[in-house]
């Protein structure tokens, strides 16, 4: 169910981002991209077709995303966490392990904008 209101969330982030278009897989997010459009996943039929992750409360998003960030062949991953987050320990307890070798990850605070914007604005490595 946690899956699904991500969905719901996708939708609604879809609908109001100038150029979004709601996915549900790597193919789709491919095309998008070539089209130069703003994809926004939504992950529960991919998740629910590959069940990559085990069913806990230890996987949040945050497994999700590193998973995702796999599958697609991303260098980096910025994830953004709330205000005043200062932990290194922000994500979930399954999420190194997910990360590919590969991938860069980075947290960052939400309220820590200027961080936020070297993030996406740097280069992959």
């Amino acid at each position: 169910m946690a899956v699904l209101a991500m969905n719901q969330y996708a939708h609604l982030i879809a609908s109001r981002l100038a150029n979004g278009v709601l996915v549900s897989g790597p193919g789709e997010i491919e095309l998008v991209l070539a089209e130069r459009r703003v994809p926004v996943l939504a992950p529960y039929q991919w998740l629910r077709e590959e069940d990559p992750l085990p069913h806990s409360w230890d996987v949040t998003s945050d497994s999700i995303a590193a998973w995702v960030a796999g599958q697609v062949s991303a260098s980096r991953l910025v994830l953004v966490k709330p205000a005043g987050a200062s932990r290194p320990d922000m994500v979930d307890a399954y999420f190194s392990s997910v990360l590919p070798p590969h991938v860069t990850a980075t947290i960052i605070a939400a309220d820590r904008i200027a961080e936020l914007g070297k993030a996406i604005a740097a280069p992959a490595i």
